[in-house]
């Protein structure tokens, strides 16, 4: 019996599937990512319930077609999207984004400020020992 050609990436079903493991690395993709997007239907899949878990299968044609597909189409962002959006300089109005403006009632603000002080309460009796 002739083996298959399988580039290292674990030996492929005799239907031609490949597991959420193959599928990631041809991809290039984390395990995450991955089954996020089986599970999202962004590529279509066959699932098997395992006792602890779904296993999940797709085919060398469904996966032939995502990447075709996704040469001409943008780029899934999102949550699993390390680019990030570029914004203007602070000068120019763009947004600082290590600080965040919220606007409190007077009754919400004595609430956090009570809150604030009881949770330093230990922090304080340690400084003034």
């Amino acid at each position: 019996m002739p083996k298959t050609k399988n580039k290292g990436y674990g030996r492929m079903k005799k239907n031609g599937e490949l597991s959420l493991e193959q599928l990631r690395q041809k991809l290039h993709i984390s395990k995450r990512k991955a089954a996020w997007m089986l599970q999202n239907g962004v590529i279509p899949c066959r699932t098997v319930d395992a006792p602890t878990h779904l296993r999940y299968y797709v085919s060398e044609e469904d996966l032939r077609a995502y990447m075709k597909q996704s040469l001409t189409e943008k780029f899934i962002q999102g949550q699993f999207s390390s680019r990030k959006e570029k914004s203007l300089p602070l000068e120019m109005g763009g947004r600082d984004h290590n600080s965040v403006n919220i606007v409190l009632t007077s009754n919400e603000r004595a609430m956090f400020i009570h809150l604030l002080e009881k949770r330093m309460e230990t922090y304080f009796r340690l400084i003034n020992l």
